[in-house]
């Protein structure tokens, strides 16, 4: 248990408000990278050909970019910080990860993402342009995150100074018992 003072809590707890905080650069650089593709509605409806699937692709990829980047950013600030919690820094940059991934694939997606059409709107009509809008299409993209900031604490660890092992007592060659001594290879 004393791995787990108040003092680590607090740190986990700094650690899961900071995800929350870093969060929002996140999804905005995101959402200014990522480009969802676009076409122009037709006759025959509005389809997305091989170009415009690649720019899907690149909407997922820019978020595991941004979150490995930054992650990475994270882990190195949470392990130089956290050099007297030990064990608890890396538990408490995997937490820090994860609330900014989900936090930030939310914000991006719900809150900055393209706008999608009123429930007024009669849709699209031929010449519109139609814009997909923000998604993540592979789950693997939320890893950029964890990964980036165990990168990131994993090097900067390897700053932590040294703990010393304590010197083992020395055993004489000479062993007293009552008021008798023994002497060894003697």
């Amino acid at each position: 248990m004393s791995r787990w003072s108040g003092r680590s809590l607090a740190f986990v707890g700094w650690c899961i408000a900071a995800g929350g905080v870093v969060a929002f650069p996140a999804a905005a650089l995101w959402v200014w990278l990522a480009d969802p593709p676009a076409v122009e509605v037709t006759e025959t409806g509005a389809f997305f050909g091989e170009a415009e699937l690649n720019q899907q692709v690149e909407v997922t990829l820019w978020f595991f970019v941004v979150g490995a980047l930054l992650g990475l950013v994270c882990g190195l600030i949470v392990g130089t910080v956290g050099n007297r919690h030990g064990v608890v820094t890396v538990l408490a940059v995997l937490v820090l990860c994860a609330v900014a991934s989900g936090v930030s694939a939310y914000v991006g997606i719900a809150v900055w993402g393209p706008v999608g059409p009123s429930q007024s709107d009669p849709g699209p009509a031929v010449g519109d342009v139609f814009e997909s809008g923000l998604r993540i299409d592979s789950l693997i993209a939320y890893l950029g995150w964890p990964i980036g900031g165990l990168v990131g604490a994993v090097a900067a660890m390897t700053r932590w100074p040294r703990v010393e092992d304590a010197p083992q007592p020395t055993v004489s060659s000479n062993t007293v018992l009552g008021n008798e001594t023994f002497s060894r290879g003697s």
